[in-house]
Parts: C-alpha cells; sequence; structure tokens
C-alpha cells in the first residue's frame, strides 16, 4: 500500500550507506522509487542499475533523469520524477540520510 520516493546521485562520493537505507526502505513499502541522473559525476547509474537488478532488490524502480546540478530545482525535480512513477495509494518522500526503525514495521 505504500511507495516510498527519493533522490540518489554521485553515490561514489556519499559518506553514508546508501545500501543499507534502500533496504531499510523496502522492509516498509511494497515500491521503492531512486530517481537519478545523467548528469551524475561518477558511476552513480551504473551502480544503481546493478544493485537494482539483484533479486532481494526487487521492490526498487530506478529512475534515469537528464536534470542537471546546476538547475536549482534540480533535487526537487528528481523527487517530482520519482512520484510520478509510484504506482501504491500511499507515497511517502524520504531522503537517503533518513531510516526507518524496525520497530515500526507491523508484525
Amino acid at each position: 500500500m505504500i511507495s516510498i520516493y527519493t533522490s540518489l546521485y554521485n553515490v561514489e562520493n556519499n559518506l553514508y550507506n546508501w545500501k543499507q537505507t534502500l533496504s531499510n526502505f523496502q522492509l516498509f513499502a511494497e515500491q521503492v522509487v531512486v530517481a537519478t541522473t545523467t548528469d551524475c559525476k561518477d558511476k552513480t547509474i551504473e551502480i544503481l542499475s546493478e544493485f537494482c537488478q539483484k533479486p532481494e532488490n526487487s521492490k526498487i524502480k530506478l529512475v534515469i533523469t537528464d536534470h542537471k546540478f546546476n538547475d536549482l530545482a534540480f533535487d526537487g525535480k528528481l523527487k517530482a520524477d520519482a512520484l510520478s512513477y509510484c504506482f501504491e495509494p500511499y507515497a511517502m518522500l524520504l531522503d537517503m540520510d533518513e531510516y526507518m526503525p524496525l520497530r515500526f514495521k507491523p508484525v
């Protein structure tokens, strides 16, 4: 019933554990939508594509855009694109540095 959507870019330079965050999102949502851009300065698209193709990450939908970093609305546009791919009745925006504690997961 829930889609979680977010944006993620330049993953090679991120200091937080984005893989753990996406895995956490999958515990709570039927769908996780991640938007990124071709304007990344590293191998983000290849890294995310490989990560999303693993069977344990089947809930993740990767959305690749061509938004540019110099656009002041860059992150908002990425998140809006991610939202447009959500198909569950409820959608929740979470940033990649946010985390859902397991105590909130229904048993």
